[in-house]
């Protein structure tokens, strides 16, 4: 079974204005590909193309150099551990000392089964400057932030790789492409500079891993204690275990690279945006930027751009479950789309932390729900086929906005939850034809979301007034993982989990799914403004798809792919939170 592509980037060509480069992560692996025909241009780690293999290179070839390395080194053979009687020791030289220290880390390294060679890190996150010319990926079990450098051909040119302390949940690139912004699952927000100098310790040659094994070689643990101030049996056992600890660190080092703490959360951060307002804009009369972070504890907090982060503008609090996106449209930079576990989205005025509107999701789970009947598993899944939902739409929003004024709670009677994957924004017509003083400001536009499990892309309109409205529903073959968006083009690719069955997270398909991406074209305002399925140019992508998973990587793909639903507090985090 072939691993799906849980990350997507379109980026325009820098040479041609007609050519668009697909940027598709699968697993560890970043594929580059061309959207004009869906050639496969190259792979990042890079690997030996084969045109005798149906996905571009052989099984054999994919490996990155920590396996590499991890398959030269040569095998280590257990050997007998011999017990020497312990005692009390006359007079030891400052020779014989260092030399039992060193045998006895020799045994221990001989009684310690050599791990096995780790998997390379997935990538979980992957964000493009606005100049489109460099990308960001971040990797998961190794906590690192690679920059890339866009070339001509399509492929990616590794730049800088850092690794963080602590895991990234989300990154966000400032407004000049100067810097990026490092939320962590601790609570921090870090200020990196996109770009590094070789000077500072950043050179891509050396591989973090091999980074932290130099430094621990540096300062191998030597107890303090000695035969020669040990006598009792029992300090003598604790001295001879310590003897067998090697590789320990003394003290706990940060990164070497330049980095900033800007502020902190006393709850895991979930996402992050960054805004820079206009003169216009700004209720201060003047330039300044904004950090917006959002975390578990159904917060939404304002801070102002560096160097004052440290000072809170104000809070949007009006969520009663976890904060798990919000998204500001680049036309409407005011306001502020945020949705989470709640059974709506809301829609903000961040400068001053009012709510504007709440728009309902759980019309469009009780209009499914309605329609095709779920049936729920064992593990809690759905199995759901979307069908005529536009027609029950409506009716159920209107009915449940009335629930919801009489104060009741709009959760559907069978228990269904709402966990908000994604939410992308879409302008109406692209800037294209138009010079910078002639552009029309604010504009209107689209609204595009995705809840986990859910095999639908929910798609509203975002009006000059700054309210939303249901407009369409995007029927998917399995449920949807991430949107790329071409505003020139007007269309949109939808990257599809092609390995679970559509509406579970857990139970794999019995045959694989030759479907992985489903592309979708917007139509003129003049034959309805609807986005219709054209698969035409991605048909391509979908026959080569990526590389066949091993049976580890399919047990890990959920916990790849699936991650929102466990932002949901249970028993007692609620109590404590309260």
């Amino acid at each position: 079974m072939k691993h799906p592509f849980q990350r997507l980037l379109i980026c325009p060509s820098q040479t041609s204005s007609t050519i668009r480069f697909l940027l598709a992560a699968a697993g560890p692996y970043i594929y580059s590909f061309n959207l004009q025909d869906g050639s496969l241009l190259g792979i990042w780690p890079e690997v030996k193309l084969r045109e005798d293999q149906p996905n571009g290179f052989s099984d054999s070839l994919r490996e990155t150099k920590g396996e590499e390395s991890a398959k030269r080194s040569p095998p280590v053979t257990p050997q007998e551990e011999s017990e020497e009687p312990l005692g009390k020791k006359s007079k030891l030289s400052h020779r014989a000392h260092v030399s039992e220290i060193n045998s006895a880390q020799e045994k221990s390294h001989s009684n310690t089964k050599k791990p096995a060679a780790l998997s390379p890190p997935d990538v979980i996150k992957m964000v493009a400057t606005t100049n489109e010319r460099h990308v960001v990926a971040v990797t998961g079990h190794d906590k690192c932030i690679r920059v890339f450098e866009l070339q001509s051909n399509g492929t990616l040119k590794l730049l800088s790789e850092r690794c963080m302390t602590k895991r990234p949940s989300s990154i966000v690139i400032s407004s000049d492409d100067e810097s990026i912004l490092c939320a962590d699952k601790f609570g921090d927000v870090y200020l990196l500079p996109l770009l590094v100098n070789r000077s500072e310790g950043n050179s891509i040659d050396v591989t973090p891993s091999e980074n932290q094994a130099a430094s621990a070689s540096k300062k191998a643990f030597v107890p303090a204690a000695t035969h020669l101030t040990v006598h009792t049996a029992r300090n003598q056992r604790t001295l001879q275990e310590q003897l067998k600890r090697t590789n320990q660190v003394s003290e706990k080092t940060g990164p070497t690279f330049a980095h900033q703490l800007l502020l902190g959360h006393v709850s895991m951060l979930t996402d992050i945006a960054h805004v820079t307002l206009k003169v216009s804009d700004s209720p201060l009369g003047k330039l300044r930027g904004y950090i917006i972070t959002s975390d578990r504890d159904e917060h939404i907090r304002v801070s102002r751009g560096q160097p004052q982060a440290y000072v809170i503008e104000n809070y949007c609090l009006g969520h009663t479950d976890f904060v798990s996106k919000i998204c500001i449209p680049n036309w409407r930079p005011t306001t502020l789309i945020s949705g989470g576990g709640d059974d709506h989205l809301i829609l903000w005025d961040w400068l001053r932390g009012q709510i504007i509107q709440k728009v309902d999701l759980i019309a469009a789970v009780h209009a499914l729900h309605a329609k095709n009947g779920w049936k729920e598993t064992p593990h809690g899944d759905r199995n759901m086929v979307i069908d005529n939902l536009d027609k029950n739409f409506d009716e159920n929003a209107k009915s449940l906005s009335n629930t919801e004024a009489r104060g009741e709670s709009s959760q559907s009677e069978d228990g269904v939850k709402i966990a908000v994957s994604g939410i992308w924004t879409m302008p109406r017509s692209d800037y294209s034809g138009q010079s910078e003083g002639s552009r029309a400001e604010p504009r209107d536009g689209e609204v595009l979301v995705t809840c986990e499990s859910i095999p639908a892309v929910l798609r509203f309109d975002l009006s000059t007034e700054g309210t939303m409205r249901f407009r369409q529903t995007l029927n998917l073959s399995g449920n949807p993982l991430d949107i790329a968006i071409c505003e020139s083009t007007r269309s949109i690719i939808v990257t599809i989990d092609n390995a679970h069955e559509t509406g579970s997270t857990r139970n794999l398909r019995s045959n694989e799914g030759n479907v992985c991406l489903q592309k979708f074209v917007k139509l003129s305002d003049t034959e309805g403004g609807s986005l219709v399925e054209e698969n035409g140019r991605v048909n391509a992508i979908n026959l080569r798809g990526s590389f066949e998973m091993t049976d580890p990587q399919e047990r890990n793909l959920p916990d790849l792919l699936y991650g929102v639903r466990n932002l949901r507090k249970r028993g007692n985090e609620e109590d404590v939170t309260s």
